[in-house]
């Protein structure tokens, strides 16, 4: 199996430049509350970008009760026309810890200018079938995201790897990161030891510095490679409910061929570190034929 601290190695050390809260019962019919205490509550993470392309991009964020989020977008701070919602099947997605929204552009986006984009949030009760309650919508900050072109001459990546939800790196790496102003962030797995029963994942993976208002992808895009830790513990299998997978593969959803500029990037899902039959995951691993 090839070692993925090979291939970061193998990477030029000039192109890298570091190696649920449930609604309150309430009575039939009584109106969400909406008071600024419980407004402050409902966005639980930045938004954090992921997966870009030529005409698109996804945005996540932690909530903090049921709801359904929406991601306005344009190329002026002060003029957002565009409107991206996430929707399956004929319903808008909606759920108590994490949404994804991914834009899909009628056309190429620009990478010589930012584009400006918001989060919108929405609280959603369900007082029946027939009789559906809305809060009042709460809004991200404006961000500037700034998408790199696959033609273009330089980029400048930063690789982050082995965080294991340490406090301490996670901030230094924040105050690192924000001095370097890279184009792509790409975190190289093992965000935790494990998602044991008590973990949060989404808050581990959206929120890892532990403040909404601390964010290292909301203005640059993060690319997600998943690392032997983050596939351990009995909550591992919401990892790929907490980020938004490739658009191009559910069942590959951390594997990405991408161009940024004159680098080639490949990222895979390289799973465990010890074959699928050993007694430690007690029959639970099938890693063998998902590569």
């Amino acid at each position: 199996m090839f070692n993925r601290r090979q291939f970061l190695g193998s990477v030029p050390v000039s192109a890298v430049a570091i190696s649920a809260i449930h609604l309150d019962a309430q009575a039939h019919g009584k109106e969400l509350q909406t008071d600024n205490s419980k407004a402050s509550e409902l966005i639980a993470s930045p938004p954090v970008v992921q997966n870009p392309r030529s005409n698109g991009f996804g945005v996540s964020i932690a909530v903090n009760q049921l709801a359904t989020a929406w991601v306005e977008y344009g190329f002026s701070k002060d003029d957002l026309p565009f409107t991206a919602v996430a929707s399956q099947h004929g319903l808008i997605r909606a759920d108590d810890r994490v949404l994804h929204v991914r834009v899909h552009h009628p056309e190429a986006l620009p990478t010589d200018r930012p584009i400006f984009y918001r989060v919108k949030v929405q609280p959603l009760r369900y007082a029946n079938a027939y009789m559906l309650e809305r809060g009042e919508p709460q809004s991200t900050a404006i961000n500037p995201l700034q998408l790199t072109s696959a033609s273009t001459a330089r980029v400048r990546i930063v690789s982050i790897n082995d965080t294991h939800e340490n406090l301490e790196t996670i901030h230094s790496l924040h105050r690192e990161i924000n001095k370097l102003d890279p184009d792509l962030l790409i975190w190289n797995g093992d965000s935790c030891n494990d998602f044991d029963a008590a973990d949060s994942p989404e808050q581990i993976l959206l929120n890892p510095a532990k403040d909404p208002q601390r964010s290292w992808a909301s203005t640059r895009p993060l690319l997600f490679s998943n690392g032997n830790h983050d596939v351990r513990g009995q909550r591992a299998r919401e990892v790929i409910d907490s980020f938004a997978a490739a658009p191009e593969s559910s069942e590959l959803p951390y594997n990405q061929a991408l161009r940024f500029g004159p680098l080639a990037l490949i990222t895979l899902d390289t799973g465990e570190d010890k074959p699928d039959h050993h007694p430690v995951f007690a029959g639970t691993a099938a890693y063998q034929p998902y590569v």
